[in-house]
């Protein structure tokens, strides 16, 4: 029987870095007995660009979409549409993987995010095909996780771009932020393996290194350092980019607003690379959430132990103000730029 190993999240725990890192080493992982498959995805103008993030290849195969914004009138031929797509896609992987008669190894931190019905269906396919699925899980303290949630949510480049309210009343609509995930994952994976953050961040070779060891797939840690993708920005980074998101709306509210935000790496690279501390909640902000957050910390602690839970679930409220240097930058990279950035940088130099 085949093995496939399966890194399913969480979100903002290294995937990325992991990703890379076994991209980057594909040939090492096939001579060890693990085929990566590495994605080639095709934008909306005919090019492609490389991708290793597994969540490509998976989501689009068992995530079912709601597709809850369209209209009686065009729902059915959209769902008809969306389901074709799928077993497309379903039925070349299945023949990909026939035609390859090796272990298999895949990071898809999207999978943290399948309902139970979708990890089933995941489940059934893979062991139709022969495979003893081992499920990992990377979990990160609640405290920080949220805080560099928030933040890809609020200025990722690929993020929907919600404002830093929005990103935390999608957790309170959810009942938590991490249970529903791990939850819905150990429902049909029981046997899941779960490790902290800490661990890996602090093993010798990163993440990656750590993730690999721990499923049995041993590379050497030369060829793993160094890889570290998707760093979290700072405090006055993504506030700034809060205000563009409250004004604008969210990436994908109006045609005009992707176009808006797909540019804005391009023509403002500053806003994503103003200086200071790094982005923390305020207590005003995660009210709601609080209850859930310490809910949370204590099953954490009560069921993994050390590294897993926060000693405290605490924030503050205190406003950070603009240091001389970080002031001296919005000014030199914002004095000229477009409105409304121009305008919004402005009224954050004003209030700071």
């Amino acid at each position: 029987m085949k093995k496939l190993i399966l890194l399913a999240g969480l979100h903002k725990t290294a995937t990325t870095s992991i990703q890379k890192a076994c991209g980057n080493n594909s040939e090492a992982l096939l001579a060890a007995g693990f085929l990566y498959p590495v994605i080639h995805i095709k934008n909306k103008d005919g090019s492609s660009y490389r991708s290793t993030n597994h969540s490509h290849s998976l989501t689009p195969i068992f995530k079912k979409s709601p597709l809850t914004y369209l209209n009686e009138d065009t729902y059915l031929d959209a769902i008809n549409a969306y389901e074709f797509t799928r077993k497309q896609r379903r039925d070349t992987l299945k023949s990909f993987l026939e035609a390859n008669n090796a272990n298999l190894l895949l990071i898809a931190e999207e999978c943290s995010l399948f309902k139970p019905d979708e990890l089933l269906d995941l489940n059934d396919f893979f062991s139709n095909l022969n495979f003893e699925i081992h499920v990992y899980c990377c979990i990160r303290r609640p405290s920080s996780w949220l805080n560099s949630m928030v933040a890809q949510d609020v200025m990722g480049i690929r993020s929907q771009r919600r404002s830093i309210a929005q990103g935390i009343e999608n957790f309170v609509m959810r009942g938590g932020k991490i249970l529903p995930r791990i939850t819905n994952v150990m429902a049909v994976f029981p046997g899941t393996k779960f490790y902290s953050f800490d661990s890996a961040v602090s093993h010798m070779a990163g993440p990656a290194g750590y993730f690999l060891n721990a499923a049995g797939i041993h590379l050497g840690d030369d060829l793993l350092l160094s890889y570290r993708e998707n760093v979290g920005g700072s405090d006055h980074a993504v506030r700034v980019n809060n205000r563009i998101n409250e004004a604008l709306g969210t990436r994908y509210q109006y045609k005009d607003n992707d176009r808006f935000y797909n540019a804005l790496p391009h023509k403002h690279p500053a806003l994503f690379e103003i200086p200071g501390n790094k982005f923390s909640v305020r207590a005003s902000e995660v009210a709601a959430l609080l209850p859930y957050l310490i809910k949370e910390n204590t099953w954490l602690k009560n069921t993994f132990g050390e590294g897993f839970y926060d000693e405290e679930i605490k924030f503050n409220n205190d406003p950070l103000l603009l240091d001389d240097n970080t002031r001296q930058f919005l000014i030199d990279n914002f004095n000229s730029a477009e409105q409304p950035i121009k305008q919004i940088v402005e009224g954050y130099l004003a209030e700071h």
